[in-house]
Formats: structure tokens, sequence, C-alpha cells
């Protein structure tokens, strides 16, 4: 869920307060009352430095300085710009962020301002790991095979190993493929460990297989067929004779 401030979007104010409040003699270190370093170890911290340092300057600038302003108050709101501005600070931040993509434990730089437009999946923090597949069937499967194949699937998922009662498993005869009969498979294996999910995935592939080969359900191997147009216009799936296919 995604969280706004309020007075998150104030860098332009705090820019337009820098510029209309007059120079100070005291800087942000030589208040009487020094205010802390900016925290900049983390983007949250950094954050949250800077969101605490624009709610301290509209506390100043709404309180009573407004109505009797005051040198103190006012240097202390400037002093407070200046360290919100501090967190803008980009100049010690390394152009590229380094990441570990893959299992090989290969690091790869990055642009940040690519990073910035990128959508990133953190695997690390998901809940199940989904799979979906589909299994394709000869075009030739009667319909009662059909139902028989995907009563086989149902069986082997049903209250599958890393199954949660909220999300059970879905199989369906949804599509007439080119060459096929496809049946969808989907279901979620619950904790996501990627190894055990593999192993699961495995049982569940030999399973069917086993069972598919037992009732005499085949599988559809990728196909396709040439027609040849005769000089007397008719169709022949056959090439010439002398021709090579």
């Amino acid at each position: 869920m995604k969280t706004t401030h309020p007075q998150l979007p104030v860098i332009s104010l705090l820019l337009l307060l820098v510029a209309l409040l007059p120079a100070s003699p005291l800087s942000a270190d030589q208040h009487p009352y020094p205010l802390e370093p900016v925290d900049t170890s983390s983007p949250r911290a950094t954050l949250a430095s800077f969101i605490s340092d624009a709610d301290a300057v509209f506390e100043i600038l709404g309180g009573e300085y407004r109505h009797s302003p005051s040198y103190s108050e006012h240097s202390r709101a400037s002093a407070l710009v200046v360290n919100a501005l501090r967190t803008l600070d980009l100049s010690q931040t390394s152009p590229t962020t380094r990441v570990e993509i893959g299992y090989d434990g290969a690091l790869t730089s990055i642009p940040n301002e690519r990073m910035a437009s990128l959508n990133i999946e953190n695997i690390g923090r998901r809940q199940f790991i989904r799979r979906q597949t589909n299994l394709r069937l000869a075009y030739d499967t009667p319909p009662d095979k059909i139902e028989t194949a995907l009563a086989i699937i149902e069986d082997v998922l049903k209250d599958h190993e890393g199954m949660q009662p909220e999300l059970p498993p879905r199989v369906f005869f949804d599509e007439f493929n080119t060459d096929s009969l496809n049946l969808f498979i989907s279901y979620w294996y619950h904790p996501p460990k990627r190894w055990q999910s593999l192993a699961y995935d495995q049982q569940v592939n030999m399973q069917i297989m086993r069972r598919f080969d037992a009732e005499g359900i085949h599988l559809a191997l990728p196909s396709s067929t040439m027609r040849w147009i005769q000089e007397n216009g008719q169709a022949n799936t056959s090439p010439p004779l002398g021709d090579k296919a």
C-alpha cells in the first residue's frame, strides 16, 4: 500500500523560501541551537530527515513568526531550509547501482536513471511461488479423453504439497491451438522455496505422464501441414515427385 505525506511535495516551496528569506549571518552550524547532522544513511532515513526539517519550517512560519517575526526564528527557519536541501545533495551518490542477477553470483551495474524507470520485483518478499503451464493434447483426442485428462491433473493436484486453502489449483481446457488442444494449469506453492518448488513440479510432471500413458492420452508434437497447388488448380498435401519436402 502506498502512503503519502501531506507535506511531501514541498521541494519547490523550500526552494522558494531560500530565495525569499533574507540571507542570515547565522549558518546551520553557527546557530545558538545547532541542528543535528542530516541522516542520509538510507533512503528511508534521508526522506525522514527531509520531512522532519520541512515540518519544522512550516511550524515556525505558521506560528507566532507570522504575526511577530523574530531574528532568531528567522535564522532557525533559514538553517532548517538549508538542512532540508542537504538531503537532496546527490554529489556523493554513485551514478550506478550494482545488483546481483540470477543464481550465478554475477554483479551487474545499472545506471540509476534506468533503475528509476524499472519495475523491480522483490522475489525475496513473495508469499508463494506460482506455476503456470500448458499441456497440449493431440487434435484427434476425443472429448471423453480430454475430460479424463482434466480429471487426472485435478486429482494429482488435489490437496497438493505446499497448497493453501485460499489458493486451490486451477485446471481448464481453455484453447484450440493451431496444432493442439490446450490444457491450462496453475497452482501455488508455499513456502516460496525455489528448489522445493521445482522438486514438486517434477513430481507433478512424472505423475501426469505416467497416468496419461496408462489412459492412452497423447501429447501433441509441434507440426504443420504444407499444401502445394498443382497446375490444374488442385491442392495436394504431398510434394510433387522429384521435389524435396
